[in-house]
């Protein structure tokens, strides 16, 4: 009964198909000096009439900078018919005719082929990487090796090999160090279907020819379409060449900033403009939140809203100051202060009448600073008009993404190795340029251009030297008033350092000591704005804002070869 059972068991083990597969995958590879590698593999597949019908498939990559030769192809030890096709840089051999179908069995195929420039130089070595099973393999690899030919004169310094999916490292391969002219590659475990196996070995230099970027066979030359290399160099200079005669000429139209007015001196600010507003307005962007809001508690100080208490702390190494800010008796009427200057009051105070700053963050301090730049961008917006002119950018990016196409084009036909970083250097400048123009398409309203130009003739009154100073028609008399009254307009436009060196021996001599401000010693009007700017931007402020060698570490994927295989 037994033996009955074991009969009826192989009987129907032998009605099973059987699963079609590469028993055996072995190539041989020989480095010439002239940068070329020829590789001969010898395939060993068992056909159960699936895949492989008529023959083997065999894919290659067929690239510009790795042209592939086709040497032979064998069955059995014999010529076998084989036709290729191409298709986005692969080469596909099929071994075999169409219209001759083979028997399920074991079949033996040799292929020879040659991959030219694969030696290439990688930092102070020449290296060979060659992915023996790539990703496209539709059937199990069994077994699967390689062997590296040596010629005599040949060094090597470092070898590896990879298996897993693409751009995996893991090592299931064993390696024979040289000998006998042969260095030998084992994978360890089953390949094929996305499992992959590469080898990559790196040689002492002085065997192989030196490098020739520029250098491409006519082959390579006459299957080149004009426009994909000259061509596609001259339409990349056009369209870079219509990006800027675009930009240009546009600019010119649309972008030319308006003449401000003629004016004469100017010893006050112009308008209503609080020293905010004035800092505000004069900047094109929003990066003076800080000097804006200093010189609106200065100017509260000035007014007599609130008194500023220095605290000078000696070091070992520095000396470091502390400013209490005190409320005065009574609070300052609402007509008397623009919007942002009541509101800094209110909240400065909101939670009792004295408030200390040191130097260092203070969270609810920076909410206020921030809540004070908001507060100035609502309320002066509409005095700081500029027409933006985005539709004008369209075009130079519609130029711009149209000129990409042939610098692909060049990309891709390039063997020089120039193309590449000539195409990040477009790239990046291209970027720059968009957003330069960008900006300098730009157009200030006249009001905004005549405003900016008062606030620019104030400020260069307020960093007049003395002997120009002298020269002045009708000049105020300059005293503490027109000193304290200008003084956070000259912090909001950054010339306070000037404005407060010229009437700091004046402040001095008539022993100035302002009603505001109390503390440590006589009053020192540089010192004083350079530390108190200081301190309330440090309180303001959150702390800090203000490739190697494939053999020696690499991945599958990497190199020549690879490409798929199964059957047709």
């Amino acid at each position: 009964m037994r033996s009955i059972i074991l009969s009826l068991f192989f009987l129907f083990a032998l009605s099973l198909p059987g699963q079609e597969q590469f028993s055996d995958w072995r190539a041989v590879m020989l480095p010439r000096s002239d940068r070329s590698v020829e590789i001969t593999e010898t395939i060993t597949v068992i056909s159960e009439g699936d895949q492989v019908k008529r023959g083997i498939t065999r894919s290659l990559p067929d690239s510009r900078r790795h042209p592939l030769r086709i040497l032979s192809v064998e069955r059995g030890g014999r010529e076998e018919n084989y036709h290729t096709k191409k298709s986005g840089g692969t080469t596909t051999i099929y071994a075999g005719q169409k219209d001759v179908m083979l028997r399920p069995g074991t079949y033996g195929y040799r292929i020879r082929y040659r991959i030219d420039r694969a030696v290439v130089r990688e930092g102070e070595l020449d290296e060979l990487q060659v992915e023996i099973i790539g990703p496209d393999v539709t059937l199990p690899v069994r077994r699967a090796s390689a062997e590296v030919e040596l010629p005599p004169d040949l060094q090597v310094v470092q070898r590896s090999c990879y298996t897993g999916r693409n751009r995996e490292a893991a090592g299931n391969c064993t390696m024979t160090a040289a000998d006998s002219g042969r260095m030998s590659f084992t994978a360890t475990g089953q390949l094929g279907n996305g499992e992959q196996l590469s080898v990559a070995v790196g040689f002492a230099p002085g065997y192989f020819d030196e490098p020739k970027p520029g250098s491409m066979s006519a082959e390579e030359s006459v299957a080149v379409p004009w426009w994909r290399g000259e061509g596609s160099v001259m339409l990349f200079l056009l369209a870079a060449i219509g990006m800027l005669w675009y930009g240009y000429q546009s600019w010119r139209k649309y972008g030319v900033d308006p003449e401000g007015p003629p004016v004469g001196a100017v010893y006050a600010p112009p308008g209503d403009l609080s020293p905010a507003a004035a800092g505000y307005v004069y900047t094109t962007f929003d990066t003076n939140a800080i000097p804006n809001f200093t010189a609106s508690i200065l100017y509260l100080a000035t007014r007599g809203y609130l008194r500023i208490e220095e605290v000078e702390e000696a070091g070992v190494f520095s000396t470091s100051y502390t400013y209490v800010l005190r409320a005065s008796e009574e609070a300052p009427p609402t007509s008397a202060l623009a919007p942002e200057q009541l509101f800094v009051y209110e909240r400065l105070f909101a939670d009792g009448p004295e408030l200390r700053l040191e130097e260092n963050y203070d969270k609810q301090f920076q909410k206020i600073a921030n809540e004070h730049a908001e507060r100035v961008k609502k309320t002066y917006a509409g005095r700081r008009e500029v027409q933006t002119n985005g539709w004008k950018v369209l075009p130079l990016v519609g130029i711009f993404t149209a000129t990409l196409i042939p610098a692909v084009l060049l990309l891709k036909s390039d063997t020089t190795g120039w193309a590449l970083p000539a195409f990040v250097g477009f790239l990046s400048l291209g970027g720059i340029g968009i957003f330069l123009y960008a900006w300098l398409i730009r157009k200030p309203s006249a009001e905004l251009v005549a405003l900016r130009t008062e606030l620019e003739a104030l400020r260069d009154y307020l960093g007049l030297p003395e002997e120009k100073r002298k020269r002045l028609l009708n000049a105020p008399k300059m005293d503490k008033d027109h000193y304290e009254a200008l003084l956070p307009y000259a912090i909001a436009l950054g010339i306070h350092t000037k404005w407060s060196d010229y009437f700091g021996d004046l402040l001095s001599q008539h022993g100035y000591n302002p009603v505001w401000m109390s503390g440590a010693g006589a009053f020192q009007a540089h010192r004083f704005n350079d530390n108190f700017n200081r301190v309330v931007g440090s309180s303001s402020t959150p702390p800090g804002t203000s490739g190697s060698a494939s053999a020696g570490g690499g991945s599958v994927g990497g190199g020549v070869g690879g490409g798929g295989a199964g059957g047709w």
